[in-house]
């Protein structure tokens, strides 16, 4: 099965359903963005790979369980 890049779902989500399909305030937007911006980079951290060489793959239920505990400890 060939790897799936990354950042051409998360624009699509970005760009046509936040944006188009869903139409949400330009606050949510951006809290959108940045919460996936954050994902992202610790992602990114933790594979020790690129951000732009992350794969869908890459992003596990227990790599974004740790991000979302990790988030909420530094709040």
């Amino acid at each position: 099965m060939k790897a799936l890049s990354l950042s051409p779902w998360v624009r699509r989500f970005l760009i046509e359903y936040v944006v188009t399909e869903r139409n949400l305030a330009r606050s949510t937007q951006l809290s959108y963005r940045d919460t996936l911006a954050s994902l992202i980079r610790y992602a990114a951290g933790k594979t020790h790979k690129r951000a732009d060489l992350l794969n869908v793959e890459d992003l596990t239920r227990e790599l974004i369980t740790r991000f979302l505990s990790e988030l909420s400890t530094q709040r």
